[in-house]
């Protein structure tokens, strides 16, 4: 049986978490989700623990390895009291947990990769002239949520986001946006099928990373490692080593 307790005091207490691969303020950004929650196998002396923002199927597991089939059965439960029980996204500490988290059925592994910025190596591109860039504001929200930009309005707010968007012909076609929470942005671009291939995620990246700097925000990027064009766009913005890791997606059987 896992136990619910608050998720900040318990990484305060134990320090767990701390290790994962990718920058800690992100970390500190799932602790700033008024629904994180830790479930944890033993509240005093725990051996295993899952951080959950439950706003958002992101799950962390860490602990004692030797415990990993009660984790599974944990984070089975977890996944059934969910509004969309059908896919969580867990992120394991240290990565040899991916191996026990694929005993469930129906899993696979998407290969992350988590870039460091350098600010000496940041190179400014430009938005091609044929599009208008604008400020991301309130008027853009809907477009976006309704888009093919995977776009969260209420974690946009939650951790007082912003970013710019590209627009053609009145329609928003491209856009760069991230949050600021604890002097951390995690940079997040989204182009239309249609208008890739034109510079337009370098543009709109570049302009997000240099208001990044204005606000003394330290701009963070992770992505798929399989997607070579994310990749390039992170290197040619002045992003380097690159830290892998492995994002386990847990599905129901018959998904």
């Amino acid at each position: 049986m896992f136990y619910r307790v608050d998720a900040k005091s318990f990484v305060e207490r134990w320090n767990w978490f701390a290790d994962f691969p990718f920058d800690p303020g992100f970390l500190l950004l799932v602790l700033a989700d008024p629904t994180a929650a830790v479930y944890a196998d033993d509240v005093d002396a725990p051996h295993a623990a899952i951080l959950a923002g439950e706003g958002a199927p992101f799950y962390f597991v860490d602990g004692d390895l030797r415990s990993s089939d009660a984790v599974l059965e944990a984070l089975a439960e977890l996944r059934a009291m969910r509004r969309d029980p059908s896919m969580l996204i867990v992120s394991a500490c240290p990565n040899a947990w991916n191996d026990a988290l694929r005993k469930l059925p129906s899993n696979w592994c998407i290969p992350r990769v988590d870039y460091k910025f350098n600010r000496l190596r940041f190179a400014r591109h430009l938005v091609p002239n044929s599009y208008r860039v604008e400020l991301l504001s309130q008027a853009h929200l809907g477009a976006l949520a309704e888009g093919d930009f995977d776009f969260d309005v209420a974690h946009f707010h939650r951790t007082g986001g912003f970013g710019f968007v590209a627009i053609q012909e009145d329609r928003i076609v491209a856009c760069a946006w991230s949050s600021s929470f604890a002097k951390w942005g995690e940079i997040a671009v989204g182009t239309m099928p249609k208008h890739r291939g034109r510079g337009l995620a370098k543009g709109l990246a570049s302009r997000l990373i240099e208001e990044c700097m204005l606000r003394d925000v330290t701009p963070h990027y992770t992505t798929d490692e399989r997607n070579l064009a994310a990749c390039a766009v992170a290197n040619s913005l002045g992003f380097a080593d690159p830290i892998a890791h492995g994002w386990v997606v847990l599905r129901c059987a018959g998904d």
